[in-house]
Parts: structure tokens; C-alpha cells; sequence
């Protein structure tokens, strides 16, 4: 049988799917960046985000208790930043509280509908899915 990364031609034994690490990391990342890439929904920046607004008290004031408010607010930058980004930034953050890229996933869920998160592949809330946006 042969390796399953695209570009290498090598035997495999066993029940191994790859020859080597360095293929199995080398396919991993060309599907990583296959699926950031694509015309599909997925990945896609919700087009409603405006950078020049702020998460306001009364926002704040509606999130169900047990959520963690932001003490940071979304930017420009974040703003352009697809659901997956947002994802792997927010995991690679030690204070997320206070980041920039929580105060997006925040503003995100507060002010669009179900619909346009489900269509940008971010993660719903249990919460979200019974609170409607104002």
C-alpha cells in the first residue's frame, strides 16, 4: 500500500496510513490549508461584522450568567479573522478574557443570527441557540 500523503510515492507497511512523520505533518498541514482556502461557507468571514463597534453594557448586561464577559473589545483586524482562525487564536491565548479575539467570538454571537454563524462554521452556544439577537 502506499502513503497517503499527495506528493510521496512510498510503501507503507502494515496498518500505517504514512511512511514517515514528516508526511503524516505534511498532509495534515496541505488539508489545513485546503479547508481555510476553500469557496465553501465554512471559514468565511460573517459579513454582518462591523470593526467600528463595540460591545456595549446593555450586550454585556444580556449575556446569560455563567458567561465570561470580555474586558477587551473586537478590532479591525479581528474583525477579518474567519470563525476558524478565531478558534485556533483563542486556544493559543493564555489571558483570553481580556483578548481581542474573545471580544469577536462575543460580539459575533450577540449580533448575528443562527443562521450566519451556522454558515461560518462558528461554534453555537447551547445559550445562543435559545437567546435571540436584539
Amino acid at each position: 500500500m502506499k502513503c497517503k500523503h499527495l506528493k510521496c510515492n512510498n510503501e507503507v507497511s502494515g496498518k500505517q496510513l504514512f511512511c514517515s512523520d514528516k508526511c503524516r505533518k505534511a498532509q495534515s498541514r496541505t488539508q489545513l490549508g485546503q479547508t481555510s482556502k476553500s469557496d465553501s461557507a465554512v471559514g468565511q468571514v460573517i459579513d454582518t461584522v462591523k470593526p467600528e463597534q463595540l460591545i456595549t453594557q446593555p450586550m454585556l448586561d444580556s449575556l446569560p450568567i455563567g458567561v465570561v464577559h470580555p474586558s477587551g473589545q473586537p478590532d479591525e483586524h479581528t474583525a477579518r479573522l474567519s470563525a476558524l482562525d478565531l478558534k485556533v487564536r483563542l486556544n493559543a491565548i493564555k489571558d483570553w478574557q481580556a483578548s481581542t479575539v474573545y471580544a469577536e467570538v462575543v460580539y459575533r454571537l450577540l449580533t448575528s443570527t443562527l443562521e450566519q454563524l451556522e454558515q461560518s462554521g462558528q461554534f453555537v452556544p447551547a445559550w445562543r441557540g435559545q437567546w435571540q439577537a436584539a
